[in-house]
C-alpha cells in the first residue's frame, strides 16, 4: 500500500477498522467530515451516535472546519462511536 499524499486527511473509523482518505480543504466541516468516513465504511446508523478525535481529543463543535481547527494535512482523526460497547 503506497502511503497517503501530503494533502490529504486519513480518518480512521475505530469500529470498522478502516482508514478513509479524504482531501484535505480548510473549509470542510467536521460534520461532513464524519459523514463522508461512516458512508464510506457503510456504517449504518445515525452519525450522532459517533464522535470526532484529533490529537486525541473528542472534537466538541463539529461545526468548525479543518481550517478553524488548524489539522494540518497529511493528519489522522478518529471516528469512533460515542459510547463504546462492553467486550464480554
Amino acid at each position: 500500500m503506497s502511503p497517503a499524499p501530503a494533502a490529504d486527511l486519513r480518518i480512521r473509523v475505530s469500529d470498522a477498522w478502516v482508514d478513509v482518505q479524504l482531501p484535505w480543504s480548510v473549509g470542510l466541516k467536521v460534520s461532513e467530515l464524519k459523514l463522508r468516513a461512516l458512508v464510506e465504511t457503510q456504517r449504518a446508523g445515525d452519525p450522532a451516535g459517533y464522535e470526532v478525535k484529533f490529537r486525541g481529543a473528542q472534537v466538541l463543535d463539529e461545526s468548525q472546519t479543518i481550517g478553524e481547527l488548524k489539522v494540518p494535512a497529511g493528519t489522522a482523526l478518529i471516528v469512533q462511536p460515542r459510547w463504546r460497547q462492553a467486550v464480554r
